[in-house]
């Protein structure tokens, strides 16, 4: 026997001496937040689901989420989370036609019926990450024309039909970092011209050949903690680019046609095996932050300082430096110092590796050297 006690806007449903369900409105009635309550437990009169513009549904021990459980007309933004549900109807949305917001996060969701989302006209923002999803089907996203934000991050992602995205054009953020992503066709993102902000970090992509060559409004670009061994030239030459995170990867060279210098404004190329960056061609570029910390680099062609005058922040450390070539970068970099950690400047960590020469002159065919003294130097340690 269940017993409803009503307080004030607070339903207490208790199932069982040790089973509570607490469903809470606020004062002006507009949202709703119920956690531990089944579906058929959500408790709310005709007049009061007229004004409910946001719920929020947790820990409620389903499995499924039904058809047309939320009868919600005007509700703006729906969050169901529960850690539990695996399976939702393909009408399950269907009575929340003003829906803004979808959070699905949380779940297990491994996969949708084709249209579940064709009535969710005016959806603009859509979570999915933390579920189970292997793959995106070519039509997951029929209806959605409005969309400008999806999240699929934390999920098992590893493959895409050539489709997946066609259906929502208008987006303008994609975060589908921390999946098993190695392979990424390369028009996949083709039909994505408005997007600004593209996460795919912690996946094990290995190449981004043509991979963003139409993405023409690209600003925000992710690539960290892959193992991707080089950068194909001007696959980012029709992008606005202005941040670039290519950290923890694979890379060797950095040549110049690969960046685009043009925009960009801050780069990380921290945890790399960078032994060189050419950056000779450009007249200038508007580089304000710079991470090189746990590279391969000896030396950075005079070109790339005295070009890059908008430099702000420049991370150095952790790289086996010619010792000449170290102080003639200082001293290019003029009133802005190297950004080096208390621990590197008291000693802790080698700054330079000592040559037989009075000035920065670096064979950049023979580096060996610089390596050989850099792994004694940890092998005495």
């Amino acid at each position: 026997m269940q017993l409803l006690i009503i307080a004030a806007s607070i339903i207490i449903i208790c199932i069982n001496p040790t089973v509570y369900a607490l469903c809470r409105r606020t004062n002006d009635q507009k949202n709703y937040t119920c956690s531990g309550a089944k579906f058929y437990q959500l408790r709310t009169s005709p007049n009061q689901k007229q004004n409910i513009l946001r719920s929020t549904i947790e820990n409620c021990k389903e499995k499924e989420i039904p058809e047309t459980v939320l009868p919600f007309p005007n509700l703006e933004q729906l969050t169901i989370s529960c850690g539990s549900i695996e399976v939702v109807h393909k009408n399950a949305f269907t009575n929340l036609q003003k829906l803004q917001e979808l959070n699905l996060e949380e779940n297990a969701i491994s996969g949708f019926p084709n249209g579940v989302f064709e009535s969710l006209q005016q959806l603009q923002k859509l979570h999915l990450s933390q579920n189970n999803f292997m793959k995106i089907s070519q039509h997951l996203f029929t209806g959605l024309q409005g969309l400008t934000f999806l999240s699929l991050s934390n999920n098992k992602l590893s493959d895409f039909d050539l489709h997946s995205f066609q259906e929502i054009k208008q987006i303008e953020e994609l975060f589908l970092n921390n999946n098993e992503i190695s392979f990424i066709p390369s028009k996949t993102f083709q039909t994505l011209k408005q997007l600004i902000i593209l996460n795919l970090s912690y996946n094990k992509i290995e190449s981004v050949n043509e991979i963003f060559t139409f993405m023409y409004e690209l600003r925000h670009l992710n690539l960290s903690h892959n193992v991707i061994q080089s950068l194909p030239a001007n696959d980012f030459v029709n992008t606005r680019l202005q941040i670039l995170d290519l950290s923890f990867n694979e890379l060797t060279v950095i040549y110049e046609g690969s960046l685009p210098l043009q925009t960009l404004q801050e780069l990380y190329l921290q945890n790399n095996k960078i032994s060189l960056i050419e950056l000779r061609e450009v007249n200038y570029f508007p580089l304000k932050k710079l991470d090189l910390r746990n590279n391969r680099l000896v030396f950075l062609e005079d070109e790339f300082l005295t070009k890059a005058t908008s430099l702000e922040a420049l991370k150095v450390e952790n790289n086996p430096w010619d010792c000449k070539c170290f102080e003639k970068m200082a001293f290019l970099r003029g009133n802005l110092s190297l950004e080096l950690s208390s621990s590197y400047r008291d000693g802790e960590e080698p700054i330079c590796v000592v040559e037989n020469v009075t000035e920065c002159n670096v064979d950049k065919n023979d580096l060996i050297n610089y390596y050989n003294v850099l792994a004694r130097y940890w092998t005495l340690r």
